[in-house]
């Protein structure tokens, strides 16, 4: 008797992990696409959007970042730079370094989307001012120090230049060039939580 109850049980957890992993599949199907979204209009010439989705997938996995957050990141960064950055590979680059340059300064994923707003909307306007300034200063300390180093002068002078429009769009992306590289080190020194 106790035979047909363990085969009921048994067929009924067969049922509950076939539905949850057809849920789960289509999460990441809706993420994928959200995704797909975010980048179809911001290819650079030269570069199909599969090559974008790859590219943006590894520096996701490289940087431990969730894809939905890098696509978001390049989706503002790229319309904003155009002119300034000018092939598929800065533009990647930059990615990868800001979206570290966020861990490094130990932003939460919550912290990190919203100062990636307020970057890209410093970008898009042509320089880093008030709001954003504020955002990006407190969520991303180790930005203001790499436009702090590469501009030349104190980190506390930043707010003041903020103020007169000079933290320009050009001049951010240069920053994040010249930060790259001890970026990178920062991070790979760091240990990655499971969450």
């Amino acid at each position: 008797n106790l035979n047909p109850v363990l085969s009921k049980t048994y067929g009924l957890m067969v049922s509950i992990s076939g539905a949850l992993a057809v849920d789960r599949i289509i999460k990441y199907a809706d993420a994928w696409q959200t995704v797909t979204n975010k980048i179809t209009n911001y290819t650079r010439e030269g570069t199909s959007l599969v090559a974008l989705q790859e590219q943006l997938f590894k520096v996701s996995q490289d940087t431990a970042t969730p894809i939905n957050a890098i696509a978001t990141l390049y989706a503002r960064l790229e319309p904003a730079t155009r002119g300034v950055i000018k092939t598929q590979d800065e533009l990647i680059k930059t990615t990868e370094t800001i979206s570290k340059a966020f861990a490094v300064s130990g932003a939460t994923s919550a912290e990190s989307s919203n100062a990636i707003v307020q970057l890209g909307q410093a970008l898009g306007a042509g320089a880093l001012r008030s709001e954003e300034f504020n955002s990006v200063n407190e969520q991303a300390p180790r930005i203001m120090e790499g436009i702090a180093k590469s501009m030349g002068v104190a980190r506390g002078e930043l707010k003041s230049l903020a103020e007169q429009g000079k933290i320009t769009t050009a001049v951010m992306v240069k920053a994040f060039a010249e930060m790259s590289g001890s970026v990178s080190d920062e991070f790979s020194n760091m240990v990655f939580t499971f969450e």
